[in-house]
């Protein structure tokens, strides 16, 4: 999901495969950091990726806004940054 326009980013973390995973999501990019335990493989987007304890930036190509309707429907699955362990 995209952020709100008003917002900065956001930060979280997650627990994968016994390792701590830090998120950083701004609004053209998402940073993905180790922060406890060894290395991770993580997909994104199809691209995979080692993550350990430096951060890995990966752009967001930018996503134009559906058109409103009274129907909703959702965002398109194509914007959606998937982050998965590999396996």
């Amino acid at each position: 999901p995209r952020l709100p326009a008003e917002w900065d980013g956001l930060e979280f973390h997650l627990k994968i495969q016994g390792r701590l995973l830090h998120v950083g999501l701004e609004q053209d990019s998402i940073s993905l950091t180790v922060r406890d335990g060894a290395p991770l493989e993580v997909d994104v987007r199809g691209e995979l990726l080692t993550v350990d304890g430096g951060p890995v930036r990966v752009p967001l190509a930018p996503v134009t806004a559906p058109e409103p309707t009274i129907f909703p429907s959702g965002l398109p699955t194509s914007s959606i940054p998937v982050v998965r362990a590999a396996v």
